[in-house]
């Protein structure tokens, strides 16, 4: 469940990279009765995966 982060990405040992698009749902806490979706990936030995929240993407520097 990304609850409106980024999806992730997965970059497997072999160098492909997949967008772990699958889950998602609103913010968390937002609404009381929320519905969420999920989805599974198999990490594998090698295998690394990148989240990142919105703060990362809206971040500014000090001139914006």
């Amino acid at each position: 469940m990304r609850a409106c982060h980024v999806p992730p990405f997965l970059r497997r040992a072999n160098g492909t990279v997949e967008r772990l698009a699958a889950a998602s749902g609103p913010p968390l806490g937002l609404m009381e009765d929320a519905v969420y979706t999920c989805a599974a990936a198999e990490l594998r030995a090698g295998d690394e995966l990148l989240i990142v929240t919105n703060d990362i993407t809206e971040a500014m520097n000090p001139a914006r």
